[in-house]
């Protein structure tokens, strides 16, 4: 990336929940995370891939509970 971080916007959710966020200390994703589940009563299963830009998801699910 060009801030030097080499994340390649995959596995953001096993990243984020083990501690080790590609944005940490920039944005706190298990934070929005939790809002998203509590607040639409789901739970996040996957966050999607981006393979080349914000326009190129590879993938999206959410759980209801």
């Amino acid at each position: 990336m060009p801030d030097g971080n080499d994340f390649d916007g995959k596995h953001l959710l096993s990243l984020v929940r083990s501690g080790s966020s590609p944005f940490k200390g920039l944005w706190d994703v298990n934070l929005l995370i939790r809002e998203i589940e509590e607040n639409l009563d789901t739970q996040v299963i996957e966050i999607l891939d981006i393979s080349a830009g914000s326009n190129n998801y590879v993938s999206s699910c959410l759980k209801s509970s």
